[in-house]
């Protein structure tokens, strides 16, 4: 799945999550299947089967469900860099950017030139106060990415 570009099919406009309308053109949107969650059996593959759940839940909108789901693979693997970062991005998308930032700041330890998690901690920094790091921060993304956009 990529972060964060879940648009209509009719026009391209960006879909909030839960919407049933595009808010551009007013096509219906079409939500992906429910995701059900894997059956574990204990084993070793139980955190890759947690993940790809997570994954699928991104992809039907289902932020809140999967924001829980990658909680529960980091249970298991703390290190587990996909799932550290698409859960920030989920926090990001629920508008939860306190809780965001530190999966952000930890997923750039790892990988420091992602010019999209600095752009998402930037934004996060200006929407919780912090509006000189976060400047700082899109600075940064930009200079690796000149497209990144505000938004």
């Amino acid at each position: 799945m990529s972060p964060g570009n879940v648009v209509c099919g009719q026009c391209g406009a960006p879909l909030r999550p839960g919407i049933r309308f595009c808010e551009e053109c007013g096509n219906p949107v079409v939500s992906p299947a429910v995701p059900q969650e894997p059956v574990l059996t204990g084993d070793d593959g139980d955190t890759d089967l947690l993940l790809g759940y997570a994954m699928d839940l991104d992809a039907a909108v289902l932020y809140e469900e999967a924001v829980r789901a990658y909680s529960r693979v980091l249970a298991r693997d703390p290190g587990r860099i996909e799932a550290i970062f698409n859960r920030g991005l989920d926090y990001f998308y629920l508008s939860r950017y306190g809780e965001a930032m530190p999966d952000f700041e930890k997923y750039l330890g790892q990988v420091p030139d992602d010019a999209f998690a600095l752009k998402y901690l930037a934004i996060s920094c200006m929407e919780t106060g912090r509006a000189e790091m976060g400047r700082e921060l899109m600075k940064k993304a930009r200079s690796i990415d000149p497209g990144i956009d505000e938004k």
